[in-house]
């Protein structure tokens, strides 16, 4: 049986096989809750585009498409509302449309264009 327990803020959450618990302060010790969890959306595979090695920052853009800094990769993965991959750009190296391991995070600027912070 696998057990994995993480800890939101004041919420501790435990999932064991496919019960998932709510664990929480209570007037009488730790209280226990059943959770009903449901998948929404799965990003990313075993295949070169949507595998992700240290992803460190996300935006959504006004079309639904989401944008993630998969640092690790030196790459920039953008996913339609649906988790279909799309497109890439990037790479790692220092010339220009080159991006470090380190680069930190994504955004979109109101006139459309991706601003990146990468050091």
């Amino acid at each position: 049986m696998k057990r994995v327990a993480l800890f939101l803020g004041f919420i501790l959450v435990l999932f064991s096989n496919d019960a998932f618990l709510n664990c929480y302060p209570g007037s009488k010790g730790l209280q226990f809750k059943p959770l009903k969890v449901e998948r929404l959306l799965v990003l990313g595979s075993d295949r070169s585009n949507g595998d992700f090695f240290k992803p460190r920052s996300s935006f959504v853009d006004k079309e639904g498409r989401i944008f993630i800094l998969d640092s690790g990769n030196g790459r920039v993965q953008c996913f339609a509302n649906d988790g279909q991959f799309l497109f890439s750009f990037g790479r790692i190296g220092q010339g220009p449309g080159e991006l470090s391991k380190d680069a930190s995070k994504i955004k979109m600027l109101e006139d459309g264009r991706i601003y990146l912070i990468d050091n």
